[in-house]
């Protein structure tokens, strides 16, 4: 570089410096340089050690942010809940079977939790909807990582049942009847009689008690519904009872009035119902209103408080037999709490929601850690296990066994349907 030409940045800190615009341009050009890179070192000097402690702090504030979040984690045990909170089947199934485990949560908690953790519950809202389930167990499985997962209804129950088994997840479902659940894997359990035992004892409840000689039958077109006439139909055949007819309609509907024409045609003695409670309360008062006086046998999971408010007084008779063991101390106790909380009286659902998760509790405890295989196990070991919904045995189907049914029967007394003992 030729000495009277200044480097641009040494032009640009003469330029900044009163002094040196008095000094001799070729005198100072080094030392300015030389200043240049000092300041520059310094500088840069500085910077490092400035940017290293912000990676310092970064660092560590990650660290301790990691260790807190690891240590929250360590703590808590989450549980999968795959619910119909909207929809169709959300002011039964979901409201009722939502009550029920966090009743149980909160009294697992307030006792010292599991293993030292407490439970967290993790709810997906299916709607009753199959793909929203499968959406919402993949993100369970995922993203929440859950190992274990409680269902509600046969559709939703069906759909995930696959997706657990492939994942070694534990899935209980608690208002699922289907004898299709009964070979759908391993780590499938439920707290609800198949419709398989349920149809068996219908049948022979009917045809020594009721008698009838022309049954119809009226079911919601579904997994659930088909369910229950095949086995209920099956079993009544075996006792020498054959149909006259046999109507479907879709989920959600609200008029039933053709089916219910068609079967007032074939004059039947008794009325066999499968659907939401909901509908078979819908199905009832329209019969009424077309004159129908029939009695109604429905099945369990047809039983709900959407009926008295659907059908009202024209309820009375209807009749089904129910897995629910009212008597126990067990109910008792927690139908006290549950009406304490929720200002209402819990039934069937409620009562298997709270089962799964204290069977669930319980296995982790036996096996004194979380490890799915052995919780597996503990929960096929299970025998005459005193749930609030009644005496727990499994098979090795993950199915209820010796459980006892017996047959209630809704009556309409001082403005209000109650359930008595049938007549």
């Amino acid at each position: 570089m030729d000495n009277n030409t200044l480097h641009p940045v040494t032009h640009a800190v003469k330029v900044w410096s009163p002094v040196s615009s008095y000094m001799d341009n070729n005198t100072l050009i080094y030392n300015d340089i030389l200043l240049i890179q000092i300041y520059l070192y310094l500088y840069y000097f500085n910077m490092k050690r400035i940017f290293g402690l912000i990676v310092v702090v970064i660092i560590v504030g990650i660290g301790i942010t990691s260790l807190q979040s690891n240590g929250a984690e360590a703590n808590v045990l989450r549980i999968g809940a795959m619910l119909s909170l909207s929809g169709n089947t959300s002011s039964f199934y979901g409201e009722y079977n939502k009550n029920a485990l966090e009743l149980a949560k909160d009294e697992i908690n307030k006792n010292g939790g599991v293993l030292e953790k407490q439970i967290e519950i993790v709810y997906e809202n299916s709607q009753g909807d199959k793909q929203l389930a499968v959406s919402g167990i993949q993100k369970l499985i995922a993203t929440d990582k859950t190992d274990f997962i409680i269902s509600d209804i046969t559709a939703v129950s069906l759909a995930i049942a696959p997706i657990a088994e492939s994942n070694k997840k534990i899935l209980i479902a608690t208002s699922a009847s289907t004898p299709d659940l009964t070979n759908a894997g391993d780590y499938l359990f439920r707290t609800k009689l198949a419709s398989t035992i349920e149809g068996k004892e219908a049948a022979r409840y009917i045809s020594t008690n009721i008698k009838p000689t022309r049954v119809a039958y009226l079911y919601q077109n579904s997994d659930y519904g088909t369910g229950v006439f095949n086995k209920f139909s099956a079993e009544l055949k075996e006792k020498g009872i054959t149909p006259v007819t046999e109507q479907k309609y879709e989920t959600g509907a609200l008029d039933m009035r053709q089916q219910l024409l068609s079967i007032k045609e074939k004059k039947p003695d008794l009325i066999i119902v499968a659907g939401f409670p909901k509908e078979i309360g819908i199905i009832i008062r329209q019969a009424r209103e077309m004159g129908i006086s029939t009695p109604f046998f429905a099945h369990s999971g047809s039983i709900g408080p959407d009926i008295e408010l659907v059908a009202g007084k024209n309820a009375n008779d209807l009749m089904y037999l129910s897995e629910l063991d009212t008597e126990t101390n067990e109910f008792k106790n927690f139908s006290e709490a549950y009406f304490k909380a929720y200002g209402k009286y819990p039934e069937l659902f409620a009562s298997n929601g709270y089962d799964a998760l204290m069977l669930i509790a319980n296995a982790i405890k036996a096996c004194d850690n979380e490890n799915v295989e052995c919780v597996k196990t503990k929960l096929y070991e299970t025998k005459e296990y005193k749930g609030v919904s009644g005496s727990i045995t499994y098979d090795s189907n993950g199915d209820l066994t010796n459980r006892s049914m017996v047959c209630r029967q809704k009556v309409y007394r001082d403005d209000k349907l109650i359930d008595i003992s049938c007549r």
